[in-house]
């Protein structure tokens, strides 16, 4: 089977979730700290173990339209400039979200679900991630990120079951509702989710 391209620059969807708040252009020493967590934190390390080679998504950075690349490749987490191939989610970090998910360098694999959750569906603009998902459900699951919900043990699952997340189908169904949706629509949807 050829691998999928997906052509995020057209989607007016992604489009408008980068543009929803312009935010600083990242610096270069926050880009770099970000390739060095998804390559050598223990806490990302762990977590992406169940990643299968060659499972990706597209990243941009603020204020910046390059195309970055998060991989797997030989069971390492490689963020490189580049297109993705068949990405799985979309993911536009701003500075403020790279210091926030960076900043603890003794953080297990819930507490950075709990910082990647707050900055993608709370909505503090310095440390908002925009995302997306764009791949099918099913191949979200064959690649693994339930396996990586679950890893992140009582934390994950608070956050969870506080949208209405108990089990894998729970977790299908809700990102039936998220795909292909800009960030403000997934962040209303999601919330909507919520059971307090």
């Amino acid at each position: 089977m050829a691998a999928r391209r997906t052509d995020m620059t057209t989607s007016p969807a992604l489009q408008s979730a980068v543009d929803a708040a312009p935010q600083p252009t990242v610096s270069p020493e926050a880009r770099q700290k970000l390739i060095r967590f998804f390559a050598e934190h223990p806490a990302w390390m762990e977590a992406a173990r169940p990643l299968g080679e060659g499972v990706c998504s597209h990243v941009r950075f603020a204020g910046d339209d390059t195309d970055w690349n998060l991989v797997r490749r030989a069971g390492v987490s490689v963020l490189e400039p580049g297109e993705p191939v068949n990405p799985d989610f979309f993911f536009a970090f701003t500075e403020g979200a790279i210091a926030y998910l960076t900043e603890d360098e003794n953080a297990n694999i819930g507490d950075f679900a709990t910082r990647m959750y707050e900055c993608c569906f709370l909505l503090d603009e310095d440390r908002r991630i925009d995302f997306q998902i764009v791949s099918p459900i099913t191949q979200i699951l064959r690649h693994g990120y339930w396996k990586i919900a679950i890893k992140g043990g009582w934390k994950v699952m608070r956050i969870a079951r506080a949208h209405g997340i108990g089990s894998l189908r729970d977790f299908q169904r809700v990102l039936g509702l998220l795909r292909g949706k800009n960030s403000s629509a997934v962040r209303e949807a999601f919330l909507a989710q919520r059971r307090d």
